[in-house]
Parts: structure tokens; C-alpha cells; sequence
């Protein structure tokens, strides 16, 4: 179990949820799940699994690198230079609360809060990239 990971000079923490850590926040980082959009995440633990080895009868495998216990956003996010935006309400996704995937997944840094005003805790705020936000004014 790895408790942070640095990719591309950032630094991306991992928090579990649980009582004793419940202080820490956790990072948030962009997730490239296929050809289409990103879709941002929340990073729970990193897991190293690499030296792995498996039953021979084993359905699920995971490919042999470090990988990411996550939270994901309900929807993707696109960016749009037509579309005024700067916030993206979302909650998360509960179908599956929790994928793993492998760090190399990782796109870029997400910037992700709370949305306080809503009594439902899933509710979060996307914050668009900063160098997106010319398209706005």
C-alpha cells in the first residue's frame, strides 16, 4: 500500500476512508478512461502489483504496475471553448463506488470540492483548469 504517488511532478495522496484519517484529504486527478473524456477522480489508496502473482483460474487480473483504488465524478468533463463555464456540479458515481486502475490512467491534477451548500455528500464542484477560463469573459 502506497500512501502517495508522484507522477509528471505532482504529488498525488491516497486517503482511505476511515475514522482515524478522516482529516486528510484525499487528491483528485483527471482519469483518461478510454478515447472519450476525462472524468475526474478521488484517490483512496494506491497499491502496488507489480509482483502480483495469480491462481491460474483467475477472472479478475490487473496488469502489473501500480494501480489506484478510486472514487469516480458521475460525469466526464469537456472542455468546451463555445460552452461558458467555470464550475461542473457532479456527485459521485454510486453504481461502483470503487475502481482500480492504473496510475498510468492518470491525466492530469483534478481540482475538486465539496459542494457545502447541498445537504447530499456526494455533491462535488468541478473546478475547470485555470488556463480555460479566458473562454469565459
Amino acid at each position: 500500500m502506497l500512501l502517495n504517488l508522484q507522477k509528471n511532478g505532482i504529488i498525488y495522496y491516497g486517503s482511505p476512508i476511515f475514522e482515524k484519517t478522516y482529516n486528510r484529504n484525499p487528491s483528485w486527478a483527471q482519469f483518461q478512461w478510454d478515447e472519450g473524456g476525462k472524468c475526474p477522480g478521488k484517490c483512496l489508496l494506491f497499491i502496488d502489483l507489480s509482483n502480483v502473482k495469480y491462481k491460474i483460474d483467475a477472472i479478475t487480473k490487473f496488469d502489473p504496475d501500480i494501480n489506484v483504488i478510486i472514487q469516480s465524478l458521475n460525469s466526464s468533463i469537456y472542455y468546451d471553448a463555445n460552452d461558458v463555464k467555470i464550475l461542473h456540479k457532479s456527485t459521485l458515481f454510486r453504481a461502483t463506488p470503487f475502481y482500480c486502475v492504473s496510475v498510468e490512467s492518470i491525466a492530469e491534477a483534478a481540482f475538486v470540492i465539496p459542494d457545502i451548500s447541498n445537504k447530499n455528500k456526494d455533491n462535488f464542484l468541478y473546478l475547470y483548469p485555470r488556463d480555460t477560463w479566458k473562454n469565459n469573459f
